[in-house]
């Protein structure tokens, strides 16, 4: 696909709708300029879950995301031990079906919980409700195609009775038979081709943040040189823009236009920089990523230590 120079493709959105067919959310899917219209054969997931939530917050000059429409993004195993910089009303964390839950995840999603953040069930192909995480989970999103009208009725029935508060979300609704079986058995939410296909989100390109970007307002944090800090930031227009938007979007009654650097730098605080910057840093190109393998909890929300190990990879894509 032929595509200008000068944009970007951030990812795609797939809108979700209430049982009155008003929005109720977005996916947010990676996507890439060689496959714009589905994920790559072969591609990272820690890269691009990372990948999808820095455009999404730092670099889509018009979301059309907010409190009252959420994001929702699919989490692997390794970015649900993460700190999130992003704000909890605006997104919800999507827990994929691959992920192996035991007493670790549980801890972090528990984590994710007390901070605001809603958590969602992927891809949920059980027809009971014995899943591990049922008691964290604020949505489940059932398989439109793995079960039957009557089979549909019975687990949300099931999952009803485990927890009455549960959102249901039908999701992959193809056609119209298949919205009004999703309709019959009481779903609460709706996704699916049927009702609105992936659309790519594009942005002319700001530049890009390099890891000398990153590795420099690291240094800068963990030498608590504010004024290195401020300077790093004018000199950087990019990354300025980016810390911005997180800015903006964690405290929306600020104006949407960029705030000066002092001014973002207070906003956002250097706990919440660095946690963004190991997401800027897993967002980089599979060619030269730095990858996380385990993140260390800060013992106070002043600490900036993190604990990384570096590996280049090849995503495949």
């Amino acid at each position: 696909m032929d595509h200008p120079s000068t944009d970007s493709l951030l990812y795609a959105r797939q809108r979700i709708f209430d049982r009155d067919l008003q929005p109720g959310g977005e996916e947010l899917l990676y996507r890439e300029w060689t496959f714009p219209n589905r994920a790559p054969d072969q591609f990272d997931p820690e890269r691009a879950t990372s990948r999808v939530l820095v455009n999404a917050f730092l670099r889509d000059p018009a979301p059309t995301f907010g409190a009252s429409c959420p994001a929702f993004v699919n989490f692997t195993a390794l970015t649900l031990a993460r700190d999130l910089p992003f704000p909890p009303d605006r997104l919800v964390v999507e827990v994929l079906e691959s992920v192996h839950v035991d007493s670790t995840v549980i801890e972090q999603v528990q984590r994710l919980k007390a901070q605001g953040f809603r958590i969602g069930l992927d891809d949920y192909t059980r027809p009971d409700a014995d899943h591990p995480l049922i008691e964290q989970a604020d949505i489940i999103k059932l398989e439109c195609p793995a079960f039957t009208p009557a089979g549909l009725r019975h687990v949300i029935a099931c999952l009803r009775r485990r927890r009455p508060d549960i959102q249901i979300l039908v999701e992959k609704i193809e056609t119209a038979t298949e919205l009004r079986h999703a309709l019959d058995a009481g779903c609460d939410l709706l996704q699916g081709y049927r009702l609105h296909k992936p659309e790519p989100v594009v942005a002319a390109c700001e530049g890009d943040v390099t890891q000398a970007d990153i590795d420099a307002v690291r240094t800068a944090i963990r030498d608590d040189a504010h004024r290195r800090l401020r300077r790093l930031l004018r000199h950087r227009p990019s990354l300025a823009a980016h810390f911005a938007r997180l800015a903006w979007h964690r405290d929306d009654s600020q104006p949407a236009y960029r705030p000066r650097c002092r001014r973002t730098l207070e906003m956002l605080g250097t706990t919440v920089l660095s946690q963004l910057l190991d997401f800027l840093e897993a967002a980089q190109p599979a060619r030269c990523v730095t990858r996380m393998h385990g993140v260390r909890q800060a013992k106070s929300r002043s600490s900036v230590s993190v604990a990384i190990s570096t590996r280049t990879i090849d995503a495949g894509c």
